[in-house]
């Protein structure tokens, strides 16, 4: 198997004591990955990855748990813990990792520190009262996601129970509520959402009680006909890695550069407030590393705001 490289995101390790792990530094680490063996627990699939810390220079074993349909980083409290799990897991073939990583994203989020038998115990309670309640599903409840221009998404799972065409739209959304729903629904920005037609919203509508949750709008900065978002929603949305990073000043530190295609993609699945910047602070990083532009028209159209 030809070596892939994962960026994972590292939360930052706020303990004061002997027991703060160094490398939970609030960055995100691009890590060549070696080897991967899965074990399940509870009706969860953890994977431990054996690889080389690329931004840290360094030999690192991580571990990561299967969220839906994406792969979330587990920082564990106390990585002896690991140990005793690791005994009965399974070494996955070059194929299955290489499937594994196809299906689910090169890009990984994080979850708190945590430990594995709290994750377990968790999914118990919840199975439990899902069995308790009875609830499944798209019976009684739906969410909806709202941002302010209108659009309006449910997650793809949902869309995908609901037989709906084309369950998947796009894999972010800066959700407004992200605590509450990473804590009690595991439900995270970089999940995979279906952007729904008013047609399809209407029938949800009437045939379901719809939670509604709300979605923050994008900053895109244009500076000299060129167009800046923040680091986080390039990468989440699988535009790759970036490698350069402009400051604008004030809270727009961490941007990159797009193309016209990605540019395309922001607006049709975003509202977005331009800002336009006649200043740039700084440049950061290697430019010459630059996504190109694609080969194809983005035919796409979309409401601008301003």
């Amino acid at each position: 198997m030809k070596k892939k490289n994962i960026v994972v995101s590292f939360p930052l390790d706020r303990r004061n004591d002997y027991s703060r792990n160094d490398l939970l530094d609030g960055t995100n680490h691009e890590i060549e990955v070696n080897q991967i063996s899965t074990f399940e627990q509870e009706n969860q699939h953890f994977y431990i990855v054996n690889g080389f810390d690329i931004t840290r220079n360094c030999e690192i074993v991580i571990l990561l748990i299967k969220q839906g349909n994406v792969l979330r980083k587990v920082p564990l409290l106390d990585y002896d813990e690991l140990n005793r799990y690791a005994i009965n897991s399974r070494v996955l073939s070059e194929s299955e990792i290489q499937i594994l990583l196809d299906r689910n994203g090169y890009y990984v989020s994080s979850i708190p520190l945590t430990t594995i038998s709290n994750i377990v115990s968790q999914s118990r309670q919840v199975q439990n009262q899902q069995q308790n309640r009875n609830i499944t599903l798209g019976k009684q409840k739906i969410m909806v996601f709202y941002d302010t221009d209108g659009r309006k998404f449910i997650l793809s799972s949902a869309a995908e129970y609901l037989g709906l065409p084309v369950p998947k739209s796009i894999k972010y959304l800066p959700l407004k509520n992200f605590n509450d729903l990473a804590q009690n629904y595991n439900i995270y920005g970089p999940d995979w959402y279906r952007l729904l037609s008013e047609i399809e919203y209407e029938w949800i509508r009437k045939n379901f009680n719809i939670r509604r949750e709300e979605i923050d709008d994008v900053d895109v900065i244009e500076y000299r006909d060129q167009y800046f978002v923040t680091r986080p929603i390039f990468e989440n949305n699988d535009f790759g890695l970036a490698h350069a990073f402009y400051n604008f000043g004030d809270d727009m530190f961490d941007c990159v550069q797009i193309n016209n295609y990605q540019k395309g993609i922001i607006d049709r699945y975003y509202s977005t407030d331009y800002q336009r910047k006649n200043r740039l602070v700084r440049i950061d990083g290697d430019i010459s590393r630059l996504v190109p532009e694609p080969c194809f028209e983005q035919t796409d159209t979309t409401h601008f705001r301003r």
